[in-house]
């Protein structure tokens, strides 16, 4: 195999992800959603800005299709998962671009798993962020494990004897 001499700087797999990891057969189905959404609305018609509820309510009701059994969706004849998968990345696109369209309800949201608890969404993610920093944290502090003697093997005797 030939040796590679140029010098291409995609180490960081947050800078360059590797997109192939992307499952091809879900991103062309995103694509015949986004190609029957231009040919309906207008190219990047959506760039214009869409509420975050409009497009979270469009994403579930997909959702709901697909797990009420209906795979396909009747007016594109294109799979519900793919419209879903098309506006959760026009959402997502969303978040980055257009804070401004943010009109998520946010007044302590109770988790349904945990009501009674008094615990609210904003306070589980503030611990779990914080618990992910402080592991990251005692990971990266941790004590390096004492490198082992070379020599040959180590014969446990009695608890506490060692015989080389």
């Amino acid at each position: 195999m030939p040796e590679e001499k140029g010098k291409k700087f995609d180490q960081d797999p947050m800078l360059k992800p590797n997109i192939g990891l992307v499952p091809l057969r879900g991103m062309w189905g995103i694509a015949q959603v986004m190609t029957f959404g231009a040919q309906k609305y207008d190219s990047y018609n959506w760039k214009g800005g869409i509420k975050y509820s409009r497009l979270s309510d469009a994403a579930m009701r997909h959702i709901i299709q697909f797990v009420e059994g209906e795979d396909i969706d009747p007016e594109s004849g294109l799979h519900h998962l793919a419209h879903a998968g098309c506006c959760i990345t026009m959402l997502l696109e969303m978040t980055m671009d257009r804070p401004d369209l943010d009109d998520r309800y946010k007044e302590n949201v109770t988790v349904p798993w945990k009501v009674g608890t008094g615990v609210s969404c904003t306070e589980i993610s503030a611990v779990k962020m914080a618990t992910q920093s402080r592991e990251a944290e005692e990971r990266i502090n941790a004590p390096k494990p004492p490198e082992v003697p070379e020599g040959p093997p180590v014969e446990y005797i009695k608890e506490g004897q060692i015989r080389r």
